[in-house]
């Protein structure tokens, strides 16, 4: 199940119980880490998996930054 925004998260509770692992990829803002300690602390099926993610806000801004080094690097390459 993905969620595109935290307050779906509160909403979507009922649902989420049916699973037996729940891993969390939320936001790395003060938001998202207070909903991700909160869930761990509720129930532990609740894994935070936001680590992947270091160094960046989210998913999107991570993807967003590796596809800027791409280009960056193919701009070094020699043309020959």
């Amino acid at each position: 199940m993905i969620l595109n925004s935290l307050s779906f998260f509160e909403k979507m509770q009922k649902e989420i119980g049916k699973y037996t692992r729940i891993n969390l990829f939320l936001d790395r803002d003060n938001s998202g880490i207070k909903a991700t300690k909160k869930a761990i602390i509720s129930d532990f099926k609740f894994k935070d998996r936001s680590i992947l993610n270091k160094g960046f806000k989210d998913l999107n801004d991570k993807l967003i930054g590796k596809e800027m080094m791409i280009k960056e690097l193919r701009g070094l390459r020699h043309p020959f």
